[in-house]
């Protein structure tokens, strides 16, 4: 199950800067199917064993995955670019999202 946080971007870069995870920026808003949906598809492909700690919607093209532990960050980022060339969206990791 996903549990979704109603959450600043101050506060995240406050308190969660030096958590796992990633940022999604879609050209259109990301349904809670669809979170559910590549949450599933993380642990699929061996990214992650567990759902996210948590998500934050930012606003409706913005979405936050807040992992704590069991996020594999290299692997992530090199299926990510190819995702991106097909769904036209932007992936970034939290980190480097928060330390802009």
């Amino acid at each position: 199950m996903i549990t979704f946080k109603d959450l600043s971007l101050e506060d995240l870069k406050r308190d969660f800067d030096n958590q796992r995870g990633f940022v999604i920026q879609c050209p259109q808003p990301c349904s809670d199917d669809s979170i559910l949906s590549l949450a599933n598809k993380l642990i699929a492909t061996n990214i992650t064993k567990v759902y996210p700690e948590f998500v934050v919607k930012l606003d409706q093209l913005t979405t936050l995955f807040v992992y704590t532990e069991d996020f594999d960050t290299p692997a992530f980022c090199q299926k990510a670019q190819m995702a991106a060339q097909v769904t036209g969206s932007n992936y970034e990791t939290l980190y480097n999202f928060l330390k802009q």
